[in-house]
């Protein structure tokens, strides 16, 4: 009789819990909408439009479906690998020196060396506040001979000849702006790791003796190893979708219309009205991006783990 008596109990628990687990998915689900409406209207109905397009040429107004052509046109442009090329050296020469610079100031903010840190921890995080653009034009105006200052300065001292805005200077010139940018921000996410440390591994080797530059690379650099890792991803990403800086730059100076694949992407599209090729460009430098972070957390990310 007990047994008869406790199955409906049962069933009725199990349909209250049952109710109650609609009732959580439900409520998820209404939190969740007002974002899934943004990331479906400007995310994914955009990347199917474009994808759409590249799909098409357009001759004389009038679309032709081709297939995969524009994609096949992409692979074999010498002008995007030109670009391509650019952004990588780039990143190469610029994503280390930043890192490098933020590691420094982030330690320096951690070691209680600088007083009034908080006034200089927002010193040095104020450039990240200023928009791309307008660091840009603010650079631009600090690199336009006649009325730069610092170029002026550099006449005086008989370097009349040197421009910042030169053939082989450009790229050096904009990776200045970009560092000045992204340091500041960088050495921010930095310190505020070194700051989640465990305070008692630093105390534990002081009382051991250790210097303070041995408790920064065998303790505390070590364990900032998985935020420095992240860093140089966005880094790379970053680098490959370079275009405010150079894009605003090239007003100031010639540059190719190709000198970035941003730039590339934006003139097919906005000055030439190629918007079926500007597209497949776009997939293309995606591809790309998406191939640089894969071989970094595949490659680089299990050698710090075995090193570790």
């Amino acid at each position: 009789m007990d047994v008869l008596k406790a199955r409906p109990t049962s069933q009725v628990a199990k349909r209250s819990l049952h109710r109650m687990n609609v009732k959580r998915h439900v409520y998820a689900f209404v939190f969740l909408l007002p974002f899934l409406i943004v990331f479906v209207g400007f995310y994914v109905i955009p990347i199917i439009i474009g994808f759409h397009l590249a799909l098409f040429v357009s001759v004389f107004g009038v679309n032709h479906f081709v297939w995969f052509q524009n994609f096949v046109n992409v692979f074999t442009d010498p002008n995007f690998y030109r670009g391509l090329l650019t952004v990588l050296l780039f990143a190469v020469i610029q994503i280390p020196f930043m890192v490098i610079f933020a590691l420094i100031i982030a330690f320096v903010l951690n070691s209680r060396i600088v007083k009034g840190s908080k006034l200089f921890r927002f010193l040095v995080f104020l450039p990240y506040a200023v928009p791309g653009v307008v660091s840009a034009l603010l650079w631009g105006y600090l690199y336009t001979p006649g009325i730069s200052p610092i170029v002026g300065a550099l006449r005086h001292m008989g370097l009349s000849s040197f421009t910042f805005l030169g053939p082989g200077v450009v790229l050096m010139s904009i990776m200045n702006i970009v560092t000045w940018e992204w340091t500041g921000y960088n050495s921010i996410v930095f310190n505020s790791s070194l700051q989640a440390q465990p305070v008692e591994l630093e105390e534990a080797a002081t009382i051991e003796g250790a210097s303070w530059s041995q408790i920064v690379l065998r303790i505390k650099f070590p364990l900032l190893l998985p935020t420095v890792f992240l860093v140089l991803i966005f880094s790379v990403v970053g680098s490959l979708q370079l275009f405010n800086e150079p894009f605003i730059i090239s007003s100031m100076t010639s540059l190719p219309y190709y000198y970035t694949p941003n730039m590339y992407i934006y003139n097919e599209a906005f000055s030439f009205g190629n918007l079926n090729y500007a597209a497949a460009l776009s997939f293309v430098l995606a591809l790309f991006t998406f191939l640089a972070s894969f071989l970094l957390m595949r490659y680089a990310l299990p050698r710090r783990n075995n090193n570790a």
